[in-house]
C-alpha cells in the first residue's frame, strides 16, 4: 500500500468520497466509485472508509481513508 494525497468531496462528512489523487507523479481523476464500505478495528478504535474506484483512463484502485489519522492509502488492482 502507498500513502497518497487525495482530493475528496466533503458533504455531511469529511472525506466523503474521493474525487482525484496523486500517485507516482501523476494526477488521476476518479470517474466512478464502484463500491464503498466501512471497516472497523474495535480494539484499535480505527475506522476505515474503503473505496474501489475507476479512473478516467480505466485503471482500478482501492483507496482507504483512515478517519483516525486523516490519511489515504492506495492499492493498485
Amino acid at each position: 500500500m502507498y500513502l497518497v494525497e487525495v482530493k475528496s468531496y466533503s458533504g455531511y462528512r469529511r472525506a466523503e468520497r474521493p474525487v482525484s489523487f496523486t500517485f507516482q507523479g501523476g494526477k488521476f481523476m476518479v470517474d466512478e466509485v464502484e463500491r464503498s464500505w466501512v471497516e472497523e478495528e474495535a480494539d484499535l478504535r480505527v475506522h476505515w472508509r474503503i473505496f474501489i474506484v475507476r479512473t478516467r483512463d480505466g485503471a482500478r484502485f482501492k483507496l482507504s481513508y483512515s478517519e483516525r489519522t486523516d490519511t489515504w492509502w492506495l492499492e493498485e488492482l
